[in-house]
């Protein structure tokens, strides 16, 4: 009766004076149930350890019931009962026992455990897989699974476990939480039309019954939308309203709030309230192995941009001690964007660029997360590419010399990452990524006056030298941008861009030739093709092409 009237105080309680049913007893699997909801609750609360003693019994007692419906059924021993019946009560059985477990398994809150606490979690789905009349719990299983996938960065895995809730009737809070965090997998991976329909989803389906913490944590994450899309003023009510309540929330919610904060100072490139929220929503969670790593990786590219790189070492030993669980696939890659920050801290360009650029090349490699999307296009982690971009876009504009042997490939990865903003519609960081790519087009010309303005990511002093930012509008940037996709580089294949970039800024075929590692003979067949594709005659006419964001004629 508590959990109907979403108490879970005094369902607790409730638990914690009555321990234990007998397996005989008709309301046992009623008791059982109410114990897996009590437990899912208590783990997405982040209050681990209550009710332990009704968790083990209950265990205990739906084992023994189980072994003796198995043994009747193999038996053929059906009494008035029919075997359909028997069979939905032993299913029922299993599937609760499995969902216990499982929140025991995260109750553990031991960093270095968390690979076997999800075979454990895999080996009793792929029990019930053999159980009928178990798809239900199959579901509760494999979406407890995505949710911790996602905080360890497995997009892909998490999605395909957390896809199937869509198709569930959200009966509990946890299926709530599961539809949120399934919207968080879609919103990193850049498919926020999709995340959108999930939260939207996610707030319906709270709406079915009173407002509690995972209801508070769906609406939350449908604002993450609006925010990133420059719409805070149409959410600030709702905001303010939960962040009243916060403290009786739980732990759920006051994460859930930083995380939020967190991402709207990344939208402002308020880069310092962003480390300060992002430090609180650690704090909150009750340390770093209940962090996702998406946010540790916010907190070490703001850490930087704020001047405050010195903490960066300190939160990589944290992730290679275990301390911050990380999917192994996505560990060495977490390490060199870390690595990329503190050699750029350095004054050691190349050894930062190597290093974002090994992330790049691990991004490009990840498989599609779904259908719609395709290979090469960083799967889940498309939010994570763009900003690479952006950290390689800063880099080049602050050692231009030095790194100029990246700039095209820094200009490509600037396209596509405007591409993607402007695909989600997402005002803030398209015109932080326009201004980047309009700072490098100049310098197509050694030779063009170049204006000094302030930089373009934020106060770090070690960018602060070559901030060089052509003060424009956003629409005469967007017009820019528009020019350079369909007007003077259109047409070319991806090495006739790099000749042509590389022309355009004065180099000799030969320099071009050992720059690229081909021969002078590859180069002038390069560079005929892309006289042809300009309709020009002369090196200095695609200079000027290229300049002044013309096409060809």
């Amino acid at each position: 009766m508590a959990l109907d009237r979403d108490n879970l105080p005094e369902a607790v309680a409730a638990l914690e004076r009555q321990t234990r049913v007998e397996p005989e007893d008709p309301a046992a699997l009623v008791f059982a149930q109410a114990v897996a909801l009590v437990a899912a609750d208590l783990g997405i609360m982040g209050t681990p350890g209550r009710a332990e003693a009704a968790k083990r019994e209950t265990l205990r007692m739906l084992a023994v019931r189980e072994q003796h419906l198995d043994q009747r059924l193999a038996a053929q021993d059906h009494g008035d009962a029919p075997r359909e019946a028997m069979e939905w009560e032993r299913a029922h059985a299993a599937g609760l026992s499995a969902f216990i477990q499982l929140w025991q398994v995260f109750d553990a809150q031991d960093p270095r455990t968390v690979q076997e606490a999800e075979a454990e979690i895999s080996h009793e789905i792929q029990r019930l897989e053999q159980i009928p009349n178990s798809e239900a719990f199959q579901v509760g299983l494999k979406s407890a699974r995505g949710a911790r996938r996602r905080y360890l960065g497995d997009p892909v895995g998490a999605y395909a476990d957390l896809s199937g809730v869509m198709a569930v009737t959200p009966d509990m809070r946890f299926l709530t939480f599961a539809k949120a965090q399934l919207a968080r997998v879609l919103f990193t991976a850049g498919l926020w039309k999709e995340a959108m329909d999930v939260a939207v989803a996610a707030t319906d389906s709270a709406l079915l019954r009173r407002e509690d913490a995972t209801a508070l944590v769906a609406y939350l994450t449908w604002a993450l939308i609006p925010i990133s899309r420059g719409r805070s003023a149409d959410v600030a009510p709702m905001i303010e309203e939960i962040s009243a309540v916060r403290k009786d929330a739980g732990v759920l919610v006051s994460s859930a709030l930083e995380h939020l904060y967190a991402w709207t100072a990344v939208v402002d490139s308020d880069h310092a309230r962003a480390v300060r929220h992002l430090l609180r929503l650690r704090d909150e969670a009750g340390g770093w192995m209940n962090v996702e790593i998406d946010a540790v990786l916010l907190l070490v590219r703001a850490a930087y941009y704020a001047g405050l790189s010195s903490m960066i070492p300190s939160v990589q030993r944290v992730v290679q001690a275990g301390d911050c669980p990380v999917a192994p696939q996505f560990e060495g890659s977490v390490v060199d964007y870390m690595e990329g920050f503190q050699a750029w801290g350095r004054h050691d360009p190349t050894e930062a660029m190597r290093r974002f650029a090994r992330v790049d090349e691990w991004l490009e490699a990840q498989p599609p997360m779904h259908l719609t999307q395709q290979t090469s296009d960083a799967g889940g982690f498309r939010l994570f590419r763009a900003f690479t971009y952006l950290d390689m876009g800063a880099l080049v504009i602050a050692y231009p010399q030095e790194l100029k042997r990246n700039r095209v490939t820094v200009i490509e990865g600037l396209e596509w990452s405007i591409a993607l903003f402007t695909r989600v519609g997402s005002p803030g960081l398209l015109q932080l990524a326009l201004e980047q790519l309009s700072a490098l087009r100049p310098r197509l010309d050694r030779h063009a006056p170049l204006k000094r303005v302030p930089p373009v990511q934020g106060p770090s002093p070690a960018m602060t030298p070559a901030g060089i930012i052509p003060t424009l509008k956003p629409e005469t940037l967007r017009e820019s941008v528009a020019n350079d996709h369909t007007g003077p580089l259109d047409g070319l294949s991806g090495r006739e861009r790099q000749v042509a970039v590389l022309i355009a800024d004065g180099w000799t075929n030969k320099e071009i030739a050992e720059e690229l590692g081909v021969s002078v003979r590859t180069i002038d067949f390069h560079v005929r093709n892309a006289l042809t594709k300009f309709d020009v005659s002369s090196r200095d006419e695609i200079r000027h092409r290229l300049r002044h964001g013309t096409a060809g004629g």
